[in-house]
């Protein structure tokens, strides 16, 4: 009796001619970003990558879309401000003493 055949792993996560995979675990992600798995895990808890968008949950792990994680790295890649162009709050050591 034959087995029905699945289909190998390695076509599940294909090269996206990035050289990165697909979908990826916090330790894959940590490999092929400046992060590490800490501060993806803090990422994730202050809110700044989106369950449904940035990742997902499969059963308690959870699983970035690199896409998704691309685009948020271009976007925060935007032109910075100087610090000349903005106004600033005083800071303690600057106030007025008092009399």
């Amino acid at each position: 009796m034959q087995q029905a055949r699945r289909k190998p792993m390695d076509s599940i996560h294909r090269d996206n001619g990035s050289g990165a995979k697909p979908y990826m675990s916090i330790d894959e992600l940590s490999r092929v970003t400046p992060w590490t798995n800490q501060a993806i895990r803090s990422m994730i808890a202050k809110g700044l990558f989106e369950c449904g968008f940035h990742f997902f949950y499969v059963g308690r792990r959870p699983v970035f879309k690199w896409t998704a994680v691309v685009a948020f790295i271009e976007a925060r890649e935007a032109p910075r401000i100087r610090a000349n162009d903005i106004e600033s709050a005083p800071h303690y050591r600057d106030r007025k003493k008092r009399k």
